[in-house]
């Protein structure tokens, strides 16, 4: 599963995928103590 941008398909699973993604992101940078 890619993302859509890297030509992967346009599915729930996959925009799930890049909101999980994201979100990590933003809590550990957002978290750095931690």
């Amino acid at each position: 599963m890619r993302p859509v941008t890297q030509g992967g398909d346009n599915s729930l699973d996959n925009l799930i995928t890049l909101c999980d993604v994201h979100h990590k992101l933003q809590h550990a940078s957002a978290s750095p103590a931690q």
